[in-house]
């Protein structure tokens, strides 16, 4: 089970976030679950590569395993540089699994 929610990212960063990695780490995104009270179920969620560059803004696809039981949840969006840091953007929205 798997489901592909549209995000759209701004990038304040003054550098384009590359869809294809080069010679630097790759940046992906990923999530974190946390249940409807605050708890942490899943740190580490799966990666999803960005679809085109992302210069200004752009909407991206992230790829999202659902092996919740039925229920409210929280998923934090994130950004991962592989092997070097989370981002820790602090974007939060409510999930609700039927």
């Amino acid at each position: 089970k798997y489901a592909v929610i549209p995000i759209k990212i701004k990038n304040t960063s003054g550098f384009k976030l590359n869809s294809v990695p080069g010679n630097s780490t790759e940046v992906q995104l990923s999530y974190h679950i946390y249940d409807e009270k605050g708890n942490l179920i899943l740190w580490d969620g799966s990666r999803t590569r960005f679809e085109t560059d992302i210069g200004n803004e752009s909407v991206q696809g992230l790829v999202f395993n659902n092996d919740l039981k039925r229920g409210k949840y929280i998923l934090e969006l994130d950004i991962v540089t592989e092997n070097v840091r989370w981002w820790n953007i602090k974007s939060k929205v409510k999930l609700v699994v039927q």
